[in-house]
This record gives C-alpha cells, structure tokens and sequence, in this order.
C-alpha cells in the first residue's frame, strides 16, 4: 500500500491538517495553525531580496542572475541561508520538514561538493531543531537555454540517495513528478516504454522518497488517459511499501486533475495526523 498525507496550502488547510507556507527570499515569516512544512528557495523565480530577513547577509541578497538567487555557492553561503531559515521560523515550533532546491550545475557541478556544502547545514538543524526532517526536491529547467538544475532527472536521484547513504546523511527526496518529466521528456508525450525506463530506475532510490508532489495535467503531460493510468499505478506498485510519504501541493491553481489521478492509481490518503515515515 502507498499511503500519501495531504499537505495543502495554508489558504486550503483545515484544523489539524499539514500546510505547505513559502521559505523562499522574499518570504514572511510563516503563521502555522499547526505542522507545517516549509518550502526554502527554489532558485526558479526572481526576487527583490528586500526583506529584513536578509539584513547583513549579503552573499545571498547580492548572489542572483536576472534577480534569480543562485543556490549552494558556498560555505559562506550555506551558513547565510541557515540563517535566513533561523530567522524565517524564529519563535514558531519547528517544521516537521524543510523542502530544499538544488543548486544549477553551473554553480555546483558535483553532488560531492553539493553534499559537502550542504552537511554543515544538516548538523545546525539537527541541533537547533531536532526532529525536522531535510527533503531535496528535483527541480528541471524551464528552458533548453538555462542551466540545468544538479538534480534533475531520474539518475540524479539514485545518485544522489545514494551518496546520502554512503555518508550517513538523512537527506530524503521530494519527488516533483511534473519536474522529473519534464526534465525527461519536454514538451512531448513520451511513449509507454520511455515512462517504464523513468520509473523502473526510481526503484533503487524509492525508499528515500519522503514526499510527493503532484502532476497539475497528468492526461496533457502523457498524451492519453490510458498512459496515465498506467504510469501512475507503476509508480504506485513502486512506492507500496507501507511508508507514509507526504503529498505536498502542486505548482499550479488548479490540482484537481493531478490529485483525481493519483487516487484512481490506488493511491491511498493516510490520516494528515500520521507523520510520515523516516
């Protein structure tokens, strides 16, 4: 069985339910009603970095292509955003998970010294917020002409879970589906057994995926009702392994589609009061 807790925007959520709130430069400090998880900069968007959030951290305000923040540059930098996330959250309970972005392979080319830049911050959060959980979530370029994000597609998944393994790190993985297709397949339906490849090789990697988030157009995005269904219950064969894994909000207004699919593939929603499983 692959049980998924709903996390919802907090405009949508109800009372003892889990919100997503936005850590990204810009942000205001979240008001949660409850757990929430919170999702730190995604390196996609422009942002005027203003925010007296930032005041003395000058490598993450000044660290933008395009008003674009650049992610993971450094240890300077990784201890500045500690910072900003120390100060995003300041005076609340912690999150049950903080959602993180990879950098652009342009900026850090390696998942060695990605891991390398990012252990300093595992071990600050470990000891300032015990029992928040670290999520990595694959991120695709919107474009042929930008640089690509470090992970992308599948491989850099099952790398990346594991060299956190190998080195005795807890960094898990969000799987953004619509990001890891698009990384694969562009704008064009991909065929049955192109699906099958992505999916069979996320076997390896299944059992760090912590959180999930959704397809907006699943039926647009594979061409047919048919390959929809039938890519979304391998996915669902390969995740039924009795872990609960989050199922955070889709990037887009209108989810329904995404989440009906996910249900008609057997996807089962666990009690939002389950914590998902290390």
């Amino acid at each position: 069985m692959s049980l998924l807790v709903p996390v919802h925007l907090p405009a949508d959520v109800l009372p003892g339910g889990l919100a997503e709130f936005s850590g990204h430069l810009d942000a205001a400090p979240p008001a949660p009603a409850g757990d929430y998880v919170l999702r730190a900069e995604t390196g996609a968007e422009p942002r005027a970095c203003v925010s007296p959030l930032l005041k003395g951290l000058n490598i993450l305000r000044e660290s933008r292509t395009g008003g674009v923040p650049r992610l993971w540059l450094g240890s300077a930098w990784t201890r500045e955003f500690y910072l900003h996330l120390h100060r995003l959250i300041r005076g609340l309970p912690a999150p049950r998970c903080i959602v993180l972005s990879p950098p652009r392979i342009a900026d850090c080319p390696t998942l060695v010294e990605f891991l390398a830049l990012y252990r300093p911050l595992e071990a600050e959060l470990a000891r300032r917020r015990p029992g928040t959980r670290l999520l990595l979530e694959n991120r695709c370029a919107e474009t042929p002409d930008e640089p690509q994000f470090l992970v992308a597609r599948i491989q850099d998944l099952v790398g990346l879970a594991r060299a956190v393994d190998s080195q005795g790190l807890t960094l898990a993985l969000a799987l953004n589906l619509p990001q890891l297709f698009r990384a694969h397949f562009g704008e064009k339906p991909p065929t049955a057994r192109q699906v099958e490849e992505v999916l069979t090789s996320l076997r390896s990697c299944a059992p760090a995926v912590a959180a999930l988030r959704p397809l907006a157009d699943p039926d647009g995005l594979f061409g047919s009702p048919e390959l929809t269904r039938a890519a979304l219950v391998r996915l669902r064969e390969i995740l039924s392994d009795g872990r609960r894994r989050h199922l955070l909000p889709a990037d887009h207004p209108e989810p329904a589609a995404g989440m009906a699919a996910l249900r008609r593939a057997g996807f089962t929603a666990a009690s939002e009061a389950q914590t998902p499983t290390p």
